[in-house]
């Protein structure tokens, strides 16, 4: 079959990803997949590439920052007319559009091919973005706040146009059931580890090459949706406070992704900041890390989310100290894997503190972690359940 994905995100950001993970092992069992998604810089010129067997179409956009993600209304009619373009004259039954959330230069395209071809249109709802949610955690408030009517109608409005909706937690197929939409043509997809991608590496090695203390404990915070990154700093000053004497030496912090040019000198542990690196430099650091931190405080944005860089801490075999808050927790506490506190910086020390003082009990749930990445929790898993969605789809026609 062909598939055409749509995203509102720059190349290599945010739900791009999730595009990325689930087109790969379909393409991989020899279904054509394109990835429409934004240039990251381009405003004019159009770009196309194949990435590991899929066509990634990167388009220009005339905005900047937050707001290239969706909202540019020449890249809306610069989608149009290429969607019609490439896919306007197609017939047969092998064709279904995804639409990777509702923002404008997704939606457009996405309800303009379904009304010219009839195909099927699955859409995925990934975050949850307004009426309370992820708007209100962006700055400035003010502004955000003004432009949550807009952010929601776009949300909530064409979710019920879909065929089938794919969720990546629960809550967003409740809410989704709240607005009208069938809950048996709703599935729900989480964002899993690729565990081939990420894997365990010699942390002794790992921290050689990076030029990390050997005897230092470290804890890692990855990623470029830092909502609760003072959680994490919190964290390692709790940490630091338990260790006493000598802690700037013996427990630091590692923070890959998004950079925000801390001063190491102000904080009573040692700070590394590694800014955006490859897939390859990111398992290093990962590996090089004795556990991994996943604070999330409980509103309505966290409670909805599922934050793909537990995926990566699961393969590559780190526990992790999180609050029990959304589905992640959920299935990782049915899993019996991650640690659990309460959402306090103190708490958060003092779980760190416990897998430091017992690295035996810490690398066993790492095992469990990658084993449960390996067999179950994982992109080709969940490929393969999409897969079958589409199936349905298309036998209807």
């Amino acid at each position: 079959m062909e598939l055409l994905f749509l995203n509102h995100n720059v190349i290599w950001r945010s739900a791009f990803h999730r595009c990325f993970h689930l087109a790969k092992p379909l393409a991989a069992r020899g279904h054509r997949v394109t990835i429409l998604t934004n240039s990251a810089r381009e405003r004019s010129r159009w770009k196309e590439s194949r990435i590991e067997g899929i066509r990634v179409v990167e388009s220009p956009d005339l905005l900047a920052g937050p707001l290239r993600t969706g909202w540019d209304p020449v890249n809306v009619l610069r989608r149009n007319r290429w969607v019609v373009r490439e896919y306007g004259r197609r017939r047969g039954e092998d064709f279904l559009v995804h639409a990777f959330d509702t923002r404008p230069t997704v939606v457009h395209p996405a309800l303009r091919l379904k009304a010219r071809l009839g195909c099927p249109l699955v859409m995925d709802w990934g975050d949850w973005w307004g009426r309370g949610g992820a708007i209100r955690l962006r700055k400035p408030l003010w502004l955000n706040l003004a432009f949550e009517p807009v952010e929601t109608w776009y949300e909530e409005h064409y979710k019920l146009s879909a065929d089938w909706l794919t969720c990546v937690s629960r809550p967003l197929e409740a809410r989704a059931t709240e607005l009208g939409f069938p809950r048996d043509r709703i599935t729900v997809i989480p964002n899993p580890s690729e565990p081939d991608a990420t894997r365990p590496l010699d942390r002794h090695e790992c921290r050689m090459k990076l030029g990390l203390d050997p005897g230092t404990f470290y804890a890692i915070f990855s990623g470029y949706v830092l909502y609760d990154l003072d959680l994490v700093l919190g964290a390692m000053q709790a940490l630091a406070k338990r260790v006493g004497s000598g802690a700037r030496r013996s427990v630091g912090l590692i923070l890959t992704g998004a950079k925000h040019g801390l001063d190491p000198a102000r904080h009573p542990f040692r700070l590394v900041e590694t800014g955006t690196v490859s897939r390859e430099e990111l398992n290093r650091w990962l590996c090089a890390a004795n556990a991994a931190l996943m604070p999330l405080r409980d509103h309505v944005a966290n409670r909805a989310r599922f934050p793909g860089k537990v995926g990566d801490y699961l393969a590559a075999g780190l526990p992790i100290v999180m609050n029990r808050v959304g589905d992640l927790a959920r299935i990782l506490d049915e899993q019996g894997l991650g640690t659990f506190c309460a959402c306090a910086p103190e708490a958060f020390g003092q779980e760190l503190l416990a897998l430091k003082d017992n690295p035996t009990h810490a690398e066993e749930l790492g095992r469990r972690g990658r084993a449960f990445a390996e067999t179950r929790f994982n992109w080709e898993t969940e490929a393969a359940r999409l897969l079958a969605v589409y199936e349905t789809l298309l036998a209807r026609l």
